[in-house]
């Protein structure tokens, strides 16, 4: 499993393990997704988006639809209301 797949799916302690083995946290895919995207939009968990945060994950990266993290996270109801939403948008810029 890559570590788009795991910050969409939400294996925390996977994450981590590669967050301390140096993982760049602002890699893009294809279309300019980066982890914390994915994260914003997929994960049941906030910890996920909140340790992305924390491991340098910037917000204010768009991708090739010109969207950043926030706009993906709007769609996402286990993250609406938290506050690693609150979080996520003032990192957002």
């Amino acid at each position: 499993m890559d570590f788009f797949e795991m910050c969409k799916t939400g294996h925390l302690e996977e994450i981590l393990s590669k967050i301390r083995e140096g993982i760049d946290v602002n890699t893009k895919d294809e279309n300019g997704w980066t982890p914390l995207m994915y994260a914003a939009w997929y994960n049941q968990n906030p910890e996920v988006v909140k340790i992305l945060l924390e491991a340098g994950a910037d917000a204010k990266l768009v991708d090739d639809f010109g969207k950043k993290a926030i706009d993906y996270a709007k769609k996402n109801d286990f993250l609406l209301g938290t506050s690693v939403y609150k979080q996520l948008e003032e990192a957002s810029g």
